[in-house]
């Protein structure tokens, strides 16, 4: 069976990577790519490779197109122009067109070669572990530096197989950059900068195709910075102890999900406190809207903990009913009600030594509220129908989307099991404050639809489209992004994701909050117009705006208008928000329902303002 190997030149650069016996390779710009060509003349996905009895080559409607010249048998030239002397064939997108070996392929500034290297295949240099160890210390220290991401294996091989022969199938599958090394007897590691699940399922695919027709077991452990820890000592014990949890073919049901963007300030300064805090044993309470990813934050906290071997249990407080609810966080005891036949240990004994995450903690029964604040306080529980307690240790995080001090102040939840919740109060600011994020969430979250569905090909993500995105409040958050982006996935096939693939007849009339207020209402006289138009994009960073918070966003002096982008003038811009009230009102007729929807605020948030301002709360017109 012939192997083959990649030529990429360019000016003054030379580098080879080594192809499968069969399947799908890409080219382009991106990382993601098999093969990633560092010219950006290229695009981000720019061309495919189809390996089998032939070799076929596809360009996938790159930008700067593709071009082949069928030269025959290739001798290096020192100037890499010259090859421009002779006609090319420009590849049609789409189409897929025979290259044989020694085949001269242009892309952008680069030209790639597909040379037959079954005679020159040879085993990679495989390092000692204390060179791994000092790479993977560097590579730690490189990607907390720029952000980035890289993907840490630890490969296992049992069977009657030579060492050559796992070492040569190890340099056909691992790319140019990746370290390689030997851990002990059948047992290797490898580093892939700048890598990913997919990345590594990739070389899975090339080791167990090299591999096939032996009788030998391949078992693999991963761990991905930083989702599994930012220390060189974690993410060997991660990959370590997930060596024997699953052999190669189960390795995709690693990470599940889509890689955590962290692009908003806010963003990256809460999740740093997450960090700080996730070593200690202290209640966390996290608050935000629905689908903004708090239970996210809680298994990332869980994860980074000391705690992160032992179990994290999530629970929905809404999904269970007031009996059942009580019965499944402490157990029971044999007869202890009607169908109590046997003696059945709780949830929150099950998860001892672990984190509980409790969603949705404010739809928990008063009556539930009480035990659950003596867990909290002696870390002892009671099941139902026994007469003793009993000593667990676990960590509670909890979460909500209501207002739990407006609960409390109604009666509807105790204020000191709300106190002992919220050791550390986390708040999660919806999507639509966090725009930079949606273009890579957008894009992260294509990508993991296509892992889910097997698609080689990965669609483009149009402008167009990113700016219905951008212009629109994303009520569902993240959660309501990804159900947009699977559905673009399936609906556009083999082309890019244009407007017509996302749900306009909700997202097209509806903008942003922020959008929405700089927009339609007019500022006071005193301030300068700031308001940009509907379906307009600029480069620019947005200039500093004023918009109206919720309660649940007011800062502790019980203040709700927020200043982005200035210092506090607070005297000015509790005017600007009293005269934005006011044109809001004029401009709804005196409904305040409409007026509330228009300053994205909820209508308690704006009768509360029109009492602190001393507003006389108008009459709705009547027709």
């Amino acid at each position: 069976m012939h192997r083959y190997v990649l030529l990429v030149m360019r000016e003054g650069v030379f580098a080879t990577h080594a192809l499968p016996a069969h399947g799908v390779v890409s080219i382009g710009r991106s990382s993601e790519c098999t093969v990633c060509v560092d010219d950006t003349a290229i695009s981000r996905r720019h061309a495919l490779l189809h390996i089998g009895p032939v070799i076929e080559l596809e360009d996938l409607g790159s930008a700067n197109g593709t071009l082949v010249c069928q030269a025959g048998k290739l001798s290096l030239p020192t100037d890499l122009s010259r090859t421009a002397e002779v006609q090319d064939q420009r590849v049609l997108p789409r189409t897929r067109i025979v290259v044989k070996p020694e085949t001269l392929i242009k892309m952008g500034a680069s030209t790639l070669v597909v040379q037959d290297g079954a005679a020159k295949a040879r085993p990679r240099r495989i390092w000692p572990h204390g060179f791994f160890e000092a790479s993977l210390e560097e590579e730690c220290a490189r990607a907390s530096r720029g952000k980035t991401r890289f993907a840490l294996v630890r490969l296992h091989v049992e069977g009657n197989i030579p060492s050559s022969a796992i070492e040569e199938a190890l340099a056909l599958a691992t790319r140019q950059g990746d370290v390689v090394a030997l851990y002990g007897p059948g047992d290797y590691e490898i580093l892939l900068p700048d890598g990913d699940l997919l990345t590594v399922e990739e070389i899975r695919e090339r080791l167990a195709s090299t591999l096939s027709g032996r009788s030998v077991q391949l078992r693999v452990g991963v761990a991905l910075f930083p989702d599994d820890g930012r220390s060189p000592e974690g993410l060997v014990a991660k990959a370590c102890g997930r060596v024997d949890e699953c052999t190669m073919p189960e390795m995709a049901a690693y990470h599940d999900e889509p890689e955590r963007i962290l692009r908003d300030p806010v963003m990256q300064r809460l999740y740093a406190l997450a960090e700080r805090i996730a070593d200690s044993t202290i209640s966390v309470l996290v608050l935000g809207e629905t689908g903004v990813g708090k239970e996210v934050l809680a298994e990332t906290i869980h994860k980074l903990s000391p705690r992160r071997s032992k179990p994290f249990l999530r629970l929905n407080c809404a999904a269970l009913s007031d009996s059942l609810l009580e019965s499944e966080l402490f157990g029971h005891e044999r007869g202890a009600f009607t169908g109590a036949v046997q003696a059945k240990p709780g949830l929150l004994e099950s998860a001892d030594g672990g984190t509980v995450f409790l969603d949705e903690i404010g739809e928990v029964p008063h009556s539930t509220q009480v035990k659950l604040l003596r867990v909290l306080e002696t870390r002892e529980l009671q099941r139902v129908g026994a007469v003793r307690s009993k000593k667990i240790d676990v960590r509670f995080v909890a979460a909500t989307n209501r207002d739990l001090e407006e609960e409390v102040a109604r009666g509807g939840f105790r204020q000191d099991l709300f106190f002992r919740l919220s050791g550390i109060p986390l708040v999660i600011p919806p999507l639509r404050e966090r725009l930079s994020e949606i273009e890579p969430l957008a894009r992260s979250l294509i990508t993991h639809s296509c892992r889910k569905a097997r698609r080689r090909f990965e669609p483009e993500l149009s402008q167009e489209a990113l700016d219905v995105m951008l212009r629109y409040a994303w009520p569902g958050n993240i959660r309501e992004l990804r159900n947009v982006m699977e559905r673009a996935v399936v609906l556009c096939g083999e082309g890019p994701i244009v407007p017509e693939h996302l749900p306009l007849e909700k997202m097209g009339p509806t903008v942003s909050p922020r959008v929405a207020r700089n927009s339609l209402l007019p500022l006071p006289p005193s301030q300068p117009a700031r308001g940009i138009a509907l379906g307009s994009r600029t480069d620019r960073p947005p200039a500093p705006s004023l918009r109206l918070a919720d309660d649940a966003t007011m800062d502790g002096g019980g203040h709700g208008v927020v200043a982005t982008g200035g210092g506090p003038l607070r005297s000015g811009v509790e005017h600007a928000e009293r005269e934005l009230i006011v044109r809001a009102l004029e401009q709804c007729a005196g409904n305040q329902t409409q007026a509330a929807k228009v300053l994205g605020i909820s209508r308690r948030t704006l009768v509360s303002r029109l009492e602190q301002y001393q507003i006389p709360r108008p009459r709705k017109v009547q027709e």
